[in-house]
């Protein structure tokens, strides 16, 4: 009886550990993105003849405003906009990727803009509480 009680206990805490697990990431295709973004993103191509790979795909954030953002008469990008407090605007992404310079036949690395994503750039000073939360 001992054995079977313990399985059962073993079962249960098993499937808690399967039920907790992160779901899957949502995959969209880039053209997806580039239509449902809130920050307006363009594409382009960079070729360099003495670099390996010779071209490498740069997502930078896009000058142009949203067609709905200017449907609402928005005068800036829809992301550029303060909300409780805080300021929120579209800033480039960087990452820093690894290429072969054929002229200095060597591994450099360059910085290469990998999209444009909405973010708090400012916010309301916060206060001290004099208290901890209730437990």
């Amino acid at each position: 009886m001992f054995h079977k009680i313990v399985a059962f206990v073993a079962l249960a805490a098993l499937l808690g550990l399967v039920s907790v697990r992160p779901g899957e990431a949502r995959v969209l295709d880039l053209n997806d993105v580039l239509n449902k973004t809130v920050c307006p993103i363009k594409v382009e191509i960079d070729i360099n003849e003495h670099r390996v790979p010779r071209k490498i795909k740069m997502l930078k954030c896009a000058e142009e405003q949203r067609e709905w953002c200017q449907l609402a008469h928005l005068q800036h990008e829809c992301c550029r906009h303060s909300l409780s407090g805080h300021v929120m605007q579209c800033v480039e992404v960087h990452d820093t990727v690894l290429v072969f310079d054929k002229i200095k036949n060597e591994m450099v690395t360059q910085e290469v803009p990998v999209g444009c994503s909405c973010i708090v750039v400012k916010s309301t000073e916060t206060y001290s509480l004099k208290t901890s939360p209730p437990r």
